[in-house]
Formats: C-alpha cells, sequence, structure tokens
C-alpha cells in the first residue's frame, strides 16, 4: 500500500500526520532522521469502519447457523419447498435424506419438512 505525501509537508514535517510519520519511518527512517523527526513510538490509531457500502448487522441481530441433526450447517429459517422447487428436486432431497418418495407435492413438502423437524413418522421412511 502506498500514501501519497505531499512534497510541502516533506519540505515542512512538523505537517506531516501521525499516520504519515509512521509511514515514512516504516519506509525511511534515516530521512526522517535527518529531518528531526522523533521516532513514533507506536503506530497510529486507526478508526475501524467498514468499507464503504457495507452493511453492518448489530451483533444481537444475527442470525447464528446451527447443526442440523443429520449433518451439516443449516439457518434457523424453515426451507421453503414450495418456492424455487419442482417435484424431481423434492423427490431427490428425501432419496437423499433416505427417506419415502410416494405422495403428491403436498405429502413431499409435509415429508421434508417433519424431516428438518426430527419428528418423522414410521411411513415417512423408505421401504427399500
Amino acid at each position: 500500500m502506498s500514501m501519497e505525501i505531499p512534497q510541502e509537508k516533506l519540505d515542512n514535517p512538523e505537517l506531516l500526520t501521525e499516520a504519515e510519520i509512521w509511514y515514512l519511518w516504516t519506509r525511511t527512517p534515516n530521512k526522517l532522521l535527518a529531518l528531526g523527526v522523533e521516532a513514533p513510538t507506536a503506530p497510529p490509531e486507526v478508526p475501524e469502519a467498514a468499507p464503504a457500502g457495507t452493511k453492518v448487522t448489530p451483533l444481537e441481530e444475527q442470525q447464528v447457523p446451527t447443526i442440523a441433526t443429520k449433518g451439516g450447517i443449516v439457518d434457523d429459517a424453515e426451507e421453503d419447498y414450495e418456492e424455487g422447487w419442482n417435484n424431481n428436486q423434492r423427490r431427490a432431497e428425501l432419496t437423499r435424506r433416505g427417506l419415502s418418495i410416494d405422495g403428491n407435492k403436498d405429502e413431499l413438502i409435509a415429508r421434508l419438512r417433519r424431516s428438518d423437524t426430527d419428528t418423522l413418522e414410521d411411513d415417512d421412511h423408505s421401504k427399500v
């Protein structure tokens, strides 16, 4: 990372900021010594700021993912098996979980949701 320091400040070291002194000291300490600038005792304090355009969510409002009983990290939010899913995708997910793929759309969705909440029924398991 480079820093542009105006020549005016280099000619008048008393105009240098802490950050500029630290920057120059880490690169050309002999030059600063020749100008009569004392060695900095510590790096300058840099305020913690988020990059421009970054939305910062307070810790209290953040959701923490949890470990599902079947393994893997899942969000606390319930999966929406209706929007963006077709029956082939629902059946593939049920097969992956070792569950029955029989039934209509509503039955498949209900079985997936029961699986998510560990409330499976006896007939939910695959008969293979």
